[in-house]
């Protein structure tokens, strides 16, 4: 009887810090991903900012 409540709880145990162990690799992966996106929607913003004909027109010095 003890025996089989001992190796459930170390089973528990073990699925426990796996969890764990996914959790923290996942939330590594995240925090990549969303700075990757982040960096990303800058690009964007800046070449369509870069293409807008009012900007065009004043670096050029025709006004």
């Amino acid at each position: 009887m003890f025996e089989t409540i001992a190796v459930l709880l170390i089973f528990f145990v073990l699925i426990g810090f796996g969890l764990i162990f996914y959790g923290r690799i996942q939330a590594g992966s995240f925090q990549e991903k969303q700075e990757e996106n982040f960096e990303l929607k800058a690009i964007q913003t800046a070449q369509l900012v870069s293409f807008l004909p009012e900007l065009q027109c004043s670096s050029n010095n025709i006004i």
